[in-house]
């Protein structure tokens, strides 16, 4: 059989130079949102993860860093980073820097595995420099991260079973590795595991689908979801209890309201977001003039994508045969997380939600750049000019560093510096308020002072259970002084009460006082609606 022709080559040679380029420009603003460090935007969440780390490193292995729900596989790469450069936020930010690097690296692979030389390099531009709400929740130390890294080594793998001549051992072991990690992490990734082992039996059933094949990948599941697997033993199917990640939705109004949710908010974010946070950072007037045009380049790439599906479609009904086509597996990834987004109770939560379905960004990105590559095809500058619109739109939307959202979050870094060294000159033993604001406390004190939040829901690593039966020395946080003082008026509790920085309280009690009896007192009095306006006399 004759290789590739000599302008083949060429082009294929020109593509990964293209790719490498582009994953180093993506490794590079990965490395500019994560460093230098600052507070994050969902701190309280990201500083939980640090502190599973701290137990996992205290001698108490952890399964979850949600309890039952997220697998705590990051946690165990921030206590390694623990370990060299100590504990603190830079070592934090390691694990979410270099799983978003290693999925940038194996998209490359995949997407010219599956792509071609033209839409194949567009598309790793367009995942190293990806829209907002992406680049928020992957840069974050959440599990997200380990996620999409997990979701994209497992199509990577497929795709290198598919790709070999005969199954190889290796390969079979990095897909069943990578399902069960990802299935330990994340029930997400089976938007991944799932469309890729229906992609490998309709391409290569009769070679992979047979009993040694099976056995060693389904060993090597084992092997990575063994923490769950492990914890489900000793607490019989707990990851079921209270998750409603593995509850169906609440029936056809449900259903219905899913899929409207997802046209409305939950696409739109992932694509063309212009606050991510939901609010705090008006965005500028560029920004929201580029947003419709940016949002039908979109929607015109999916429909691309839709019509070329169908047409496979209609050529499989009129008898054709052979194998679907490669890029049928993102496709194919895309509908699962859509599927799951709509039938799963998951759906129906509203607020920041769009990370339940960043799995689905892959599948947009391939079908945007196999519409740049029939642009191309036509007028190349044009292209370049449609991804430029689509690339300046999320770059502008970017936590750089120097843009108002960094300096705010580098700011509350600085408060928590000066909240830490108050509370340690105070010799304040525990912290009770918000959750938001209180439940930081522990990581950043590595479990020195006690933070247990108003909300009991939210008290995840069952801090209130440490808390000492004698009297201790309490200290309420919050976020702004009103708030403070509503509490200290209805629980009649007096101290001083001290601004330690932008935005956030500290009253610290006049005598030692029973934690649990004064958390009891602070929750009802947090509970009770507010008629009262802000202000007043301090106590």
């Amino acid at each position: 059989m004759d290789g590739p022709a000599p302008g083949e080559r060429r082009a294929g040679r020109g593509a990964i130079a293209a790719a490498v380029a582009f994953v180093v420009l993506g490794i590079a603003f990965r490395g500019a949102l994560a460093f230098p460090t600052h507070k994050y935007p969902a701190d309280a969440d990201c500083l939980n993860s640090g502190l599973v780390a701290l137990r996992i490193l205290h001698g108490r292995p952890q399964a979850f860093y949600t309890p039952r729900r997220l697998g705590a596989l990051e946690c165990y790469v921030h206590a390694a980073a623990f370990e060299v450069l100590g504990v603190g936020r830079p070592a934090l930010a390691v694990a979410p820097f270099v799983s978003g690097s290693l999925a940038l690296v194996l998209w490359a692979y995949l997407a010219l595995a599956l792509l071609g030389p033209v839409a194949g390099p567009f598309a790793v531009l367009l995942l190293a420099l990806p829209p907002p709400a992406y680049a928020l929740w992957t840069y974050m130390p959440n599990t997200y991260p380990e996620t999409m890294l997990l979701c994209v080594a497992i199509l990577a793998a497929a795709v290198r079973l598919a790709r070999r001549p005969a199954p190889d051992l290796l390969g079979l072991v990095l897909f069943g590795l990578a399902a069960g990690l990802g299935f330990w992490n994340s029930i997400q990734t089976l938007a991944a595991t799932l469309p890729a082992l229906v992609w490998l039996l309709a391409s290569r059933g009769r070679e992979l689908f047979r009993a040694r094949a099976v056995g060693i990948a389904a060993a090597a599941f084992v092997v990575g979801a063994l923490p769950w697997i492990a914890w489900n033993v000793l607490v019989p199917f707990g990851t079921f209890r209270g998750n409603f990640s593995v509850r169906p939705a609440g029936g056809a109004a449900a259903l219905a309201e899913n899929v409207r949710y997802l046209a409305a908010y939950s696409i739109p974010e992932l694509a063309a977001s212009l606050d991510p946070e939901g609010g705090p950072n008006p965005p500028e007037a560029y920004r929201k003039a580029m947003q419709p045009v940016v949002l039908a380049l979109w929607g015109a790439a999916a429909l691309f994508a839709l019509v070329r599906a169908a047409a496979w479609a209609r050529g499989r009904i009129s008898g054709a045969h052979g194998p679907p086509p490669r890029d049928s597996l993102l496709l194919l990834s895309g509908g699962a997380i859509l599927l799951f987004a709509t039938v799963s109770a998951a759906g129906q939560a509203r607020g920041l939600t769009v990370r339940y379905v960043l799995p689905l960004l892959p599948t947009l990105v391939a079908a945007l750049a196999l519409l740049l590559a029939a642009v191309w095809r036509r007028s190349r500058f044009f292209a370049i000019a449609l991804a430029a619109i689509v690339l300046v739109f999320d770059v502008g939307g970017a936590f750089l560093p120097g843009s108002p959202a960094r300096r705010l979050w580098e700011a509350k870094q600085e408060t928590d510096g000066k909240l830490m060294a108050f509370l340690a000159g105070n010799h304040v033993a525990v912290v009770l308020g918000d959750y938001w604001a209180a439940y930081p406390v522990n990581f950043l004190s590595k479990e020195r002072i006690l933070a247990v939040p108003f909300q009991e829901g939210a008290d995840f690593y069952e801090v209130e259970k440490s808390l000492p039966a004698a009297p201790a020395l309490c200290a309420v946080v919050a976020r702004t002084r009103g708030e403070l003082e509503r509490l200290s008026r209805r629980t009649s509790l007096t101290g001083s009460l001290t601004e330690v920085g932008p935005e956030f309280f500290v009253l610290v009690a006049d005598s030692d006082t029973e934690p649990r009896t004064l958390l009891a007192r602070l929750r009802e009095a947090a509970a009770e609606p507010t008629a009262e306006p802000a202000g007043g006399a301090a106590p």
